[in-house]
């Protein structure tokens, strides 16, 4: 190849084996990580890449017929389309026989084999691998990995086309990440079934949190954990609530059970809650969510300051349950591999806020596994500990597996 031509990598990098992007890296092509979905049509527009390398699982997760909307797309039509297939599934999350679909090779493959279907892709000859056959083919395993590759953030804005997206397990923590790094502003809403959350972001940081849920009754359960109403005042203000057709803290005020300034103090306190769940439960996994680029939320006295990628390490480090963490890790099949710290790790570090001790925590995962650290959990808390932290660090780009 006379110059490098660009791979797109419509995968999560925390999903997708490190030695892939290395490999093709080393065999001269340029890779451009794009991990969500729903940018990913604007994305290739302005990348103009050679060949799309999907994770199958990203795509099942969030638009199995992103291929067909490639493929009917007026500038992207001739671009092929190449899915990166889990060998676990006994069958493929995807149609083998949709035409929109170039091929599909398994994620964890013969190097060559991955090299060799690019190269069909780009309608160019494969390298030959030996004229003696004394060269075996390396496996990606085998091939000496270079140097990960930090994943370049689109500049450009998220948008959703007024189409909500699902949330799957890392979502909204990779999502709220991208628009922190971005100084992005905007309007971020959430749904699951009665539930609902709408959260107003300023330049990255979080202003305002509004619970959709009017009924709901955590507020009312907040004020009773801290022995500011009884149960029976809970559910009378509930009831007001309902009939007046405003919030349980209003209700509360006009009955006269709580004056204005507590009633202000912890609704701050609820919103910090909401948004503590947001990435450290999976209270909103299998429900919606949608970005709408450039909106602003009305800020109340309840006003809030709180950078998005704070609400990501929060979440993660203080609530994410390690059960759930290490089935992630098995779902993506690196429960047992080691992790190490990428290039840039560092700058990573700071822009999360990580203390001395969450650093040193840091260097100390190089050559751990997930499944390691949940188990040292079950016997000391610092593994658990440990297992939160390398999580929060696989989602944000600076620890690879």
């Amino acid at each position: 190849m006379a110059a490098k031509q660009t791979i797109m990598l419509l995968a999560e990098p925390a999903g997708l084996p490190d030695r892939i992007a290395g490999f093709l890296g080393e065999m001269g092509f340029t890779t451009r990580f794009c991990p969500f979905p729903h940018e990913a049509l604007e994305f290739a527009t302005q990348l103009s890449p050679a060949v799309v390398l999907a994770d199958e699982f990203l795509l099942e997760q969030s638009d199995p017929l992103l291929p067909r909307r490639f493929h009917e797309h007026p500038l992207l039509r001739r671009l092929p389309f190449v899915i990166l297939a889990d060998q676990q599934n006994a069958r493929p999350r995807v149609n083998p026989n949709d035409s929109a679909i170039h091929a599909i090779v398994p994620k964890v493959s013969n190097a060559m084999d991955l090299y060799n279907t690019v190269l069909r892709a780009l309608k160019t000859e494969p390298k030959p691998t030996g004229t003696d056959g004394a060269f075996a083919t390396p496996t990606l395993s085998e091939t000496a990995p270079a140097e990960p590759v930090r994943r370049q953030l689109v500049p450009e804005p998220v948008s959703t086309n007024d189409t909500p997206q699902p949330v799957a397990d890392i979502t909204l923590a990779r999502l709220m990440l991208h628009l922190a790094r971005r100084h992005a502003t905007g309007v971020l809403e959430i749904r699951k079934g009665p539930l609902g959350l709408r959260i107003g972001i300023e330049d990255g940081s979080v202003r305002q949190v509004v619970n959709l849920d009017q009924g709901g009754e955590a507020f009312g359960k907040l004020l009773m954990r801290n022995a500011i109403i009884t149960p029976l005042e809970h559910r009378a203000s509930l009831k007001r609530a309902e009939q007046s057709g405003v919030s349980q803290g209003e209700a509360l005020v006009r009955m006269a059970l709580l004056n204005q300034e507590t009633m202000n103090e912890f609704v701050a306190q609820h919103k910090r809650e909401m948004l503590g769940e947001l990435c450290g439960t999976e209270q909103w996994l299998g429900g919606r969510y949608l970005w709408r680029e450039g909106r602003r939320l009305k800020v109340d006295n309840e006003a809030l300051s709180q950078s998005a990628m704070h609400v990501v390490r929060n979440g993660i480090l203080r609530r994410l349950r390690p059960e759930w963490i290490v089935e992630a890790f098995r779902r993506r099949g690196a429960a047992t591999e080691p992790m190490s710290l990428r290039e840039g790790a560092r700058e990573i570090f700071a822009e999360l806020g990580l203390t001395r001790e969450m650093i040193a925590a840091a260097d100390g995962l190089e050559g751990q596994n997930a499944v390691g650290l949940f188990d040292r959990g079950t016997r000391s808390s610092n593994g658990h500990e440990a297992l939160r932290l390398a999580f929060l660090l696989l989602i944000a780009d600076a620890l690879a597996v």
